[in-house]
C-alpha cells in the first residue's frame, strides 16, 4: 500500500491530544502521537495532574495547549476537530468517561466528544492486564470500563497501532464524502454501514431512506448508530 500520506485528498486532518498523568509508568512517548503522518494540525488539552510530565513545556511552545480554564473556548471549538487523542490515559479519566461523571478536564471534554459523535482514541498503554500490580479486583473493573467504552465512535490504539487507526479513519470518511448523491429513495447497504464504522462515525441518513436488513444486522454487531436526519 501506498504511504499514507500520497495520496493529497487524504491530508488535512486535525486533531486535540487530552493528557492525563497515568498512574502506572508511561511507555508510549506523547512525540510519536504528534508526530503521527496524516494528521496537519494539534492541539493540546491537558490535566492540571499531566502538567507537570516531562516535556510538556517544550510542547506548549510548538502546539496551542489549553487547560482546564479554556473549557468553554475548547467546547465551543470542539467540531473543528477530526479526531480526539487520549495519551497518556489515567484510570482516573478511564473511570470518569465509562460512568459519565464530568467532574473534571478531561471528562468533560471527552463526554462533550462522544455526545458530538467526534472518533475517539484512547491510549490503552495504561489500562491494567491480568499480570498487573492492581489488585485483581481493580484489574476486572478498570477492564469493564475499557470495554464498555469501546463502540463504532471509541476505540483503543497501542502505539504500534496508531498509525493504522489514524489510516483506517481517515480512508473511511474519504469514502463516505466520495459517495455520490443518489436519485429518488436512498437504500442505505452493510457497504454504507461498514464505510461508517471504518471512518468512526454514525451513519446519516435522510428520512424515508431504505435500511436493509443486513445493514441494520452489520450495524449493531458494529456498533454503529444509523441516525435519521
Amino acid at each position: 500500500m501506498a504511504p499514507i500520506d500520497s495520496d493529497p485528498e487524504l491530508n488535512g486532518f486535525s486533531g486535540l491530544l487530552v493528557l492525563c498523568r497515568p498512574e502506572v509508568v508511561f511507555s508510549c512517548p506523547v512525540e510519536g502521537v504528534l508526530t503521527t503522518p496524516g494528521i496537519r494540525r494539534w492541539e493540546l488539552a491537558t490535566s492540571l495532574s499531566a502538567q507537570a510530565l516531562p516535556g510538556l513545556r517544550q510542547l506548549a511552545g510548538r502546539y496551542p495547549l489549553h487547560a482546564s480554564s479554556d473549557l468553554g473556548i475548547l467546547l465551543g471549538k470542539l467540531t473543528t476537530f477530526d479526531l480526539v487523542v487520549v495519551s497518556p490515559l489515567s484510570l482516573n479519566t478511564l473511570a470518569k468517561f465509562a460512568l459519565g461523571i464530568q467532574d473534571s478536564f478531561p471528562s468533560r471534554l471527552l463526554i462533550s466528544a462522544a455526545h458530538a459523535g467526534l472518533p475517539i482514541l484512547l491510549d490503552e498503554s495504561t489500562v491494567p492486564l491480568g499480570d498487573s500490580a492492581l489488585h485483581p479486583h481493580f484489574v476486572k473493573i478498570y477492564r469493564r470500563y475499557w470495554q464498555d467504552l469501546q463502540s463504532s465512535t471509541i476505540s483503543g490504539f497501542r502505539p504500534e497501532t496508531l498509525l493504522e487507526a489514524v489510516d483506517r479513519l481517515r480512508r473511511g470518511r474519504r469514502a463516505l464524502e466520495r459517495k455520490a448523491p443518489g436519485t429518488g429513495r436512498a437504500v442505505i447497504t452493510r457497504d454504507e454501514v461498514r464505510e461508517a464504522y471504518a471512518a468512526m462515525t454514525q451513519l446519516r441518513v435522510s428520512r424515508g431512506a431504505l435500511v436493509t436488513d443486513l445493514a441494520r444486522e452489520d450495524a449493531q454487531a458494529l456498533g454503529v448508530e444509523i441516525r435519521f436526519e
